[in-house]
């Protein structure tokens, strides 16, 4: 049995690194009487848009009044295709609450303009140390080179932390993975009660996550903590993952040692 839907917050926008949570998280949602697509990926279009109209403008300034460039107003451009999207995705989503996950850092970066277009809207941002986000992309996605892991996750890192100074502070909340696997209670009564998981079904978030854990490459490998030196990885990439990955992990917090995070940073 799912708890009462009417008073749930509605959309929540389930956003972060690829291999951190999502999908656990998905099925949490489910659990409590949210519907959606189990993967997102399309509002992301959006943000490019804005993007090429941007430089199109940048690269074709034209203050000439007898051209029709400069009578465009590009803030009315962006307002009407945002409105394109919103229709879509409402229509794809007839029932409420709904829920829409995508990854990676253009999604994160949207978010502004998703809140402006959805008042009632939420964002559930999943984390994971670097060390094991990348061990776990590797082995699920052999074909992407190690660079391109490293570089995407500090991306997203890097997004979020930029993005969530410009997003009303009650309406997110931050979400480590390996607190979804250690602290499974804790974690789930703070999402339930950011969504608004009420009655005798509010612990059905955490029954979820007690019976489904995040996804795994292999048997426990959710649960392990590494320390940099014993990943196996090369000197070559271990200078890599500092390069990218340091500098975030610094500003999150976390550590290269067994200890996962040396202090706990306020979501």
């Amino acid at each position: 049995m799912t708890p009462p839907t009417s008073n749930l917050r509605s959309p929540v926008f389930i956003v972060g690194s690829a291999r951190s949570g999502t999908s656990a998280t998905v099925n949490a949602f489910i659990a409590v009487g949210y519907h959606g697509f189990r993967e997102g990926h399309f509002l992301p279009l959006a943000h490019r848009i804005d993007n090429a109209i941007d430089k199109h403008h940048n690269n074709a300034p034209v203050r000439n009044a007898r051209v029709l460039m400069a009578n465009v107003d590009k803030g009315i451009v962006k307002e009407r295709i945002h409105g394109v999207f919103r229709d879509i995705v409402n229509a794809a989503n007839p029932q409420s609450p709904w829920f829409d996950k995508t990854g990676g850092a253009e999604m994160i970066r949207f978010l502004p303009q998703v809140f402006a277009l959805w008042p009632t809207a939420g964002a559930v941002f999943l984390k994971r140390r670097a060390i094991e986000n990348i061990l776990s992309r590797i082995k699920k996605f052999p074909k992407q080179s190690f660079d391109h892991h490293c570089a995407d996750w500090a991306k997203t890192m890097s997004a979020w932390r930029e993005v969530r100074e410009r997003l009303p502070r009650n309406r997110y909340i931050e979400i480590d993975q390996y607190d979804m696997i250690n602290d499974v209670g804790a974690t789930a009564s703070a999402l339930s009660d950011f969504l608004g998981v009420t009655g005798e079904n509010g612990n059905a978030m955490e029954a979820q996550w007690q019976k489904t854990r995040p996804q795994e490459t292999e048997a426990n490998s959710a649960k392990r903590i590494w320390t940099l030196e014993s990943t196996g990885w090369s000197e070559q990439q271990r200078e890599t993952f500092r390069q990218f990955c340091v500098p975030e992990m610094t500003a999150f917090g976390y550590t290269l040692d067994a200890d996962y995070r040396a202090v706990r940073v306020p979501a």
